[in-house]
């Protein structure tokens, strides 16, 4: 067991200086989408330039209303998590994890994304990364590296299975595209499915809560043993 918890750590180290050093930030990311569609578009389906370039535009812009609602979220979840209670609270929680046992902080701060993330994917995004300086100045021992993977656990394991996936909330809303399509197209469900049969299923809980705790064992695993 020993050994395996070795081996797992050092290829999470591994991975941690591969991405550092040859992983581009999101904007390259981003860009290099952009070109790659381009150039799909004109050489994969017989586009011109022109007419690619202003489907891009279009679309880019269409995407602004959902881009907004997104921004208020963040900036209401980041209101809410800087109130000077917020602050206090997270202090205190930072000061519970062992400091000579800095893995307790790396769980702590993954269980923490996560509870908030179950409850609001723009919280838990928000209070995530503001509560790292928290924890990192509390239990200095702990791999920061680590830490801020364990920040996006919420988003990366059980937000949509959450109170706000967009998913269950859109098959739960009368109306839906999903259930009353345009004129002319089948709908893809004959009802709308309450949340009483999607979040609140036992199925899902289960299912959250297996993900969760595999979670947690992983990022207690990967910590550095020589910190641990």
């Amino acid at each position: 067991m020993a050994a395996l918890i070795r081996l797992v750590g050092n290829l999470g180290e591994t991975l941690s200086r591969f991405t550092q050093r040859w992983i581009p930030d999101s904007w390259v990311v981003c860009m290099m989408l952009t070109v790659l569609a381009i150039l799909l578009a004109i050489l994969g389906a017989g586009a011109g330039l022109n007419e690619t370039v202003l489907a891009w535009g279009g679309g880019m812009w269409s995407l602004l209303e959902l881009a907004m609602q997104f921004t208020i979220a963040m900036i209401a979840a980041h209101a809410c998590v800087s109130s000077r209670p917020a602050y206090r609270f997270l202090d205190w929680l930072a000061s519970r994890p062992d400091v000579a046992k800095p893995v307790q902080a790396v769980v702590l701060l993954g269980a923490y994304s996560m509870v908030i993330a179950y409850f609001n994917w723009a919280a838990s995004v928000v209070a995530s990364a503001l509560f790292v300086p928290f924890v990192a100045k509390r239990n200095p021992k702990a791999d920061i590296r680590l830490m801020i993977a364990a920040a996006y656990l919420g988003i990366g394991t059980v937000w949509h299975g959450g109170l706000s996936g967009s998913a269950p909330l859109i098959l739960a809303t009368p109306g839906n595209p999903i259930t009353t399509p345009p004129p002319g197209t089948e709908p893809l469900l004959d009802r709308f499915l309450p949340v009483t049969e999607t979040l609140f299923n036992s199925f899902n809980l289960i299912y959250l809560t297996v993900v969760a705790a595999v979670a947690l064992v992983m990022v207690a695993i990967l910590h550095p043993r020589q910190n641990a």
